[in-house]
């Protein structure tokens, strides 16, 4: 059996998994699998960065969120704020799985959302409303977030003093 074909056996037990209960199968691609799901759904703690929009290796002693490295904070995100980000980032609906943008990605917020061992950091980009996932200091996803960008906008800006 090639490994196409396993590919799309697995996403396609994926996406009958997802449609009879939990998460959008979509959503899991896009994190990259159940426990970065968790960590998003009931996280231990969510921080806030500004960080610089230029992506970079990660050097020693520097603080970086996925490949961007962290100009302020961390900010930890109220519960109640974490909560809302957690409901928009999770809603399959936010997302514009159908189209790609061609504007450049200059993201300036990021976030990190931690349960136990699973840390999952957010690059996000308010003008082009484009955001990329990363674990273990790669980047696993990058997706539009037009529908839920007002929201998660105002939810970064309350976050930072």
């Amino acid at each position: 059996m090639s490994r196409a074909t396993l590919g799309a056996i697995v996403l396609a037990a994926l996406a009958l998994g997802a449609c009879r209960d939990g998460p959008d199968w979509r959503v899991l691609q896009l994190y990259g699998g159940q426990g970065s799901l968790d960590a998003l759904r009931s996280p231990v703690r969510v921080e806030a960065f500004r960080i610089a929009p230029e992506s970079g290796p990660p050097e020693a002693g520097v603080p970086f969120v996925g490949v961007h490295r962290v100009v302020a904070g961390p900010v930890e995100v109220p519960p109640d704020l974490a909560a809302a980000l957690s409901s928009a980032l999770l809603d399959a609906d936010t997302y514009d799985w159908r189209h790609a943008k061609g504007d450049p990605f200059r993201p300036t917020y990021g976030l990190r959302f931690a349960k136990d061992v699973s840390r999952v950091d957010l690059a996000l980009d308010l003008e082009s409303r484009m955001l990329t996932v990363h674990r273990h200091g790669r980047r696993i996803g990058v997706e539009d977030f037009d529908a839920a960008a007002p929201r998660i906008a105002e939810i970064l800006r309350r976050s930072f003093p």
